[in-house]
């Protein structure tokens, strides 16, 4: 026997078609959403409708992404029993056996020491990933570099103004010298300010960095989480 991968509304007709396809249609819209326990009881009414052996096993699924293994257990073993082809009991068995594993013992929280920050954890104890706006490294390298860009660029006015001030020394020596220091102070402007600029280029490539690597734990964690949540109902002729 070779299994269809057919809509559970047009597998059959059903003593009331439209009822049985609006169920599952409802069912479905809760998988999306990973309701699992609403898809679990929109089975439910389908079977209610027309009992067939597919809407018991959807339901096993349901309830074991739902987090009620207990109950699942019995869907499965109720799907069994109604001696479903090969392929599709060794699947059930498969995920039956995910809810009857011995799941190891629980790990005790550790103890947590009040030091006026409570609140800003993660639950559980679990070590937060670290935030890029609150890295120590990227804010001292843009703050250093932002204070040092404005003097560098404060020292370049003042070198302008320095040199244009030097029209108007009273003698040639005095005029010599104004036009001396505004080069030197315009030349350590640049200087400061190339190196105000680095610090803060540095220090925004560094948050970027830390933000694109949580963006891909973020990613990594929610595809993580939604593994398992599609569900293929199979209906075997």
């Amino acid at each position: 026997m070779t299994p269809y991968l057919v809509a559970l509304a047009l597998a059959a007709p059903a003593a009331d078609p439209a009822a049985t396809e609006d169920a599952v249609r409802r069912a479905e819209e809760h998988f999306q959403r990973s309701e699992y326990l609403e898809a679990s009881a929109a089975f439910g009414e389908a079977y209610a409708i027309d009992p067939r052996p597919e809407y018991v096993y959807a339901r096993a699924q349901a309830e074991r992404l739902g987090g009620r293994c207990d109950v699942a257990v019995k869907y499965y073993d109720e799907f069994l029993a109604s001696r479903p082809p090969k392929e599709a009991a060794d699947e059930a068995k498969i995920n039956r056996s995910r809810c009857t594993k011995t799941a190891p013992p629980p790990v005790p929280p550790p103890k947590v020491t009040t030091t006026g920050d409570e609140g800003e954890g993660p639950p559980g104890g679990r070590t937060p990933r670290r935030q890029w706006v609150r890295d120590p490294a990227g804010g001292v390298l843009v703050a250093l570099g932002s204070v040092t860009s404005v003097i560098g660029v404060s020292l370049i006015a003042f070198a302008a103004t320095r040199d244009g001030s030097a029209a108007s020394a009273p003698n040639e020596d005095e005029y010599l010298h104004r036009k001396d220091a505004a080069r030197i102070q315009h030349r350590v402007g640049i200087a400061t300010t190339a190196v105000g600029g680095a610090m803060l280029l540095a220090g925004v490539i560094r948050w970027s960095v830390l933000a694109a690597g949580e963006r891909k734990q973020v990613s990594a964690g929610l595809s993580g989480d939604r593994r398992g949540a599609m569900m293929t109902v199979r209906v075997w002729f």
